[in-house]
């Protein structure tokens, strides 16, 4: 589980920007449908928006969700220790 998490770093660095799916993929250097597969179960949770544009489907942090938060301060303060 802690793995999938690695998924919210360009959110958690940037979270005011939208990332399609296939960028996200190619940041992080993990194949689109492993992806993919990861971000539904953010976006079931409430963590990250999704939005369709046409053809493209959109990801961005919903800042306003307390999980979210929480995350972003845990990783605010990791990032501090290392």
């Amino acid at each position: 589980m802690f793995r999938e998490f690695g998924l919210l770093k360009p959110f958690l660095d940037n979270p005011g920007e939208e990332y399609h799916l296939r960028e996200l993929a190619r940041m992080l250097r993990k194949s689109p449908a492993t992806v993919d597969k990861n971000l539904e179960v953010f976006v079931k949770a409430g963590v990250l928006n999704k939005r369709k544009m046409r053809m493209y489907t959109l990801y961005s942090a919903n800042e306003a969700n307390p999980f979210f938060r929480e995350i972003k301060l845990f990783y605010k303060k990791m990032k501090k220790v290392f």
